[in-house]
């Protein structure tokens, strides 16, 4: 008997993929029974398509699963299997089920063999268009033990919220006083322990590993509609994003940044992330993913890249290939070398990956499948290259276990290398004061402030003494911060001069630890004609070139590895 079409995945007119139907509990059994069938993605019934994390790797929880097959030869009779799934998806079903009426849904670990290579790298491709055109995607975060009462009350602080569409910016102004009684921070604050206590089960729910997974990206971002269910807690999942926004907020304002539960999260970051994506198709590296192949397929439904150039997934290939090809099919699609500023290797890369190839593995500050990150502007090769005539040799390679700016920067060290280096006559009768070489020195070992988008408005990187100040009062400015509530009510009750400067100066020192860790990893360098200062990778040499390719905008750090002729080979 020749099989069914539809179970081979394709036919000639439409890509077809699997549903799942959840059957209601009898009375005989409440065992988990479902019935499994093939249909046509361009006309599927109504499902809705299923976004969770599995949990753990053991399958020991069993579900019953009918196969239907028009080819069956007993219809009436459909056989049966037993799959032994992950208790996470256990759970999730069970909250799927409905009581007297079956559920259609689409869930990837039951409606993609798993064990057949084949189907998964087709199914994959599909899974953009699955939940597109799912009429809803339900997001599953787990179980949750919250008292009745306050799963009423942010319900209900929900359901008064003005409603407003994702891609309109959220403003907490608008809910304050709603969110401000849900919290506990009410002017007249009569929630008590309820307060904080519902601020915590926010807070436990953004730690929830589902906000960190990459497919988040595929499986949310192109859904028409979403539902987040958490336990018997069920919301819209716009609504349920501005909430959690609207709470970050204020945890923000009345606590602080340390002291901010709701920041402090690990899904504060990616939460947002989210919110613009359902807006603009963005996406963030800092996800993770249980098959590091899925750092790349799980963006592919955002990359717009010529039709020669996409991808199809292929989990048979090494991890080394597919993030080799996905740099190069980005390039080429895209016509710029901006994926390569993401190609900074870590010491547990992928044995074989190219120092150009980006550890798609690792948390990337952007994703080079979005167009608007990349090949959005022209660049231009620079005109002027750096060889590295001197390294210091100091260690900037490990972190270090105080916060204190001086166990970071040893200043006086690095100058006196400097100085060192710098003397006439290789540099003839040019000289520089102590005081502007130091400020040189620090001003590239923080890069600038690149790392931060927050700089003090009272802190200018043109004025040789602003960072200075900092560096050489560090023991007073620490001496100052420790005095604690009696500090803070200083600064606040006196305009007095004395005061308004140190306020400046914790100002300028807090930025200024927040960024330091820049230098982890990094060597500070010389260039040939010694008027240059530089902070590298510690991969560097001396005799390394340093320039801007053609099509590029990030530093490119070049070595010879031969001569042939008049013409040099450079890795």
């Amino acid at each position: 008997m020749s099989p069914n079409p539809l179970e081979a995945g394709t036919t000639k007119s439409s890509p077809t993929f699997k549903l799942l139907k959840v059957l209601p509990p009898t009375t005989q059994s409440n065992h988990i029974i479902c019935e499994m069938s093939w249909t046509m993605l361009d006309d599927p019934p109504e499902y809705e398509a299923l976004s969770y994390t599995w949990g753990t790797t053991a399958h020991d929880q069993p579900i019953y699963i009918r196969s239907i097959s028009s080819q069956s030869p007993s219809p009436s009779q459909p056989k049966t299997n037993v799959f032994h799934v992950t208790k996470h998806l256990h759970t999730a079903l069970l909250r799927l089920r409905q009581s007297t009426a079956s559920r259609t849904v689409w869930i990837d670990q039951l409606c993609i063999d798993q064990h057949n290579l084949d189907e998964n790298n087709a199914q994959v491709k599909l899974m953009a268009r699955i939940y597109q055109s799912a009429k809803r995607t339900v997001v599953w975060l787990g179980e949750l033990d919250i008292l009745d009462a306050d799963r009423k009350d942010i319900v209900l602080a929900t359901e008064r919220m003005n409603y407003r569409p994702v891609e309109r910016e959220y403003s907490i102004s608008e809910d304050q006083v709603i969110l401000k009684d849900l919290i506990g921070f009410g002017a007249q604050d009569s929630t008590g322990d309820s307060g904080h206590r519902r601020r915590g089960i926010l807070a436990e729910l953004l730690n929830r590993p589902w906000f960190t997974r990459a497919w988040v990206y595929q499986e949310v971002v192109v859904a028409q509609r979403g539902l987040v269910l958490c336990g018997n807690l069920e919301m819209d999942m716009d609504i349920f994003i501005n909430l959690l926004d609207g709470v970050c907020d204020l945890d923000f304002q009345e606590v602080g940044e340390a002291a901010s539960i709701m920041r402090s999260a690990k899904g504060y970051k990616p939460m947002f992330a989210i919110r613009e994506a359902r807006f603009e198709s963005r996406a963030m590296g800092n996800l993770d993913a249980t098959n590091p192949r899925d750092k790349v397929y799980a963006f592919l439904a955002f990359a717009d890249w010529t039709d020669e150039n996409r991808i199809s997934p292929s989990y048979g290939k090494s991890i080394e290939s597919v993030y080799t090809d996905a740099t190069v099919r980005s390039i080429y699609s895209v016509g710029s070398l901006d994926v390569l500023e993401l190609a900074i290797k870590s010491a547990d890369a992928p044995k074989d990956l190219p120092s150009w190839v980006p550890d798609f593995s690792k948390a990337l500050p952007s994703s080079p499948f979005m167009t608007h990150n990349v090949g959005s502007t022209e660049f231009h090769a620079s005109r002027d290259s750096y060889t590295i005539a001197s390294i210091y040799p100091g260690d900037f390679h490990n972190h270090k276990p105080s916060q204190k700016l001086h166990d970071w920067i040893d200043l006086a060290g690095v100058t006196a290398w400097a100085q060192s280096q710098i003397q006439p006559p290789v540099r003839g009768s040019y000289r520089e004061s102590t005081l502007t070489l130091q400020s040189r020195i620090l001003k590239t070992l923080l890069a600038e402030g690149a790392g931060s988008d927050d700089t003090p408005d009272n802190l200018n990187y043109n004025d040789p003494e602003a960072i200075l100040d900092v560096y050489h009062n560090e023991p007073s400015i620490l001496a100052a911060r420790n005095n604690g509530p009696k500090l803070d009510r200083a600064i606040r009750s006196t305009d007095s001069p004395s005061a308004q400067s140190l306020k400046r100066q914790l100002s300028r020192y807090r930025w200024i630890q927040k960024i330091v860790k820049i230098m982890i990893n990094k060597k500070i360098f010389l260039s040939a004609d010694y008027f240059k200062f530089g902070l590298a990778y510690e991969a560097v040499r001396e005799g390394d070139v340093i320039c801007i390719l053609q099509g590029s905008k990030t530093p490119t750090v070049l070595r010879r590895v031969s001569r042939t002729g008049a013409n040099n080979h450079y890795r």
